[in-house]
């Protein structure tokens, strides 16, 4: 199956070519490098990268200081991926903001991604270059309607062309 993150939104993805079967024949794929934003598997895959996950947390608990948080994003770059060389398929699909201008979204661009991560880093900065337009009492909290904007405008300027990346 398929996970995301709360801030990651389908773009390119096909219900038919990739809801249907997994890609990369259900290995287990991160599709953001080594950032846990989009990923699939299979079930088997899935139950093996948990129990990797699992034993990375308990190895690092009794390292942890106080406050200290160990993500799923700690677990998959500094301690799978750095200590088990491809443990999982990495792949550079995920984008952010495909905007070429304030409002213009870049068609060729998005078609080349399976989705867009809309973190609050990547929003800042869509802010400060000028390719969002931000009314009055909008700040990087509100991706959701950033997301939303981004949806209408997707699908004014780029549906109707090739929408899907070849795979």
């Amino acid at each position: 199956g398929w996970m995301s993150t709360i801030d990651c939104f389908p773009l390119g993805i096909s219900p038919d070519a990739d809801g249907l079967q997994l890609p990369n024949n259900g290995m287990f794929t991160s599709y953001d490098g080594t950032n846990p934003s989009l990923l699939s598997g299979s079930d088997t895959e899935w139950q093996r990268m948990a129990n990797e996950l699992v034993q990375l947390a308990q190895a690092f608990t009794p390292h942890v200081r106080e406050h200290q948080v160990y993500s799923d994003g700690d677990a998959l770059m500094k301690d799978l991926f750095l200590n088990h060389p491809l443990p999982f398929i990495q792949e550079h699909s995920v984008g952010t903001y495909p905007y070429k201008s304030l409002g213009k979204v870049d068609c060729t661009a998005a078609r080349k991604i399976f989705a867009v991560h809309l973190n609050p880093r990547e929003t800042a900065f869509a802010m400060n270059v000028g390719v969002l337009d931000v009314p009055q009492g909008k700040d990087i909290h509100d991706r959701h309607y950033f997301a939303r904007v981004l949806n209408k405008k997707w699908t004014q300027q780029c549906v109707g062309e090739e929408t899907y990346p070849s795979r």
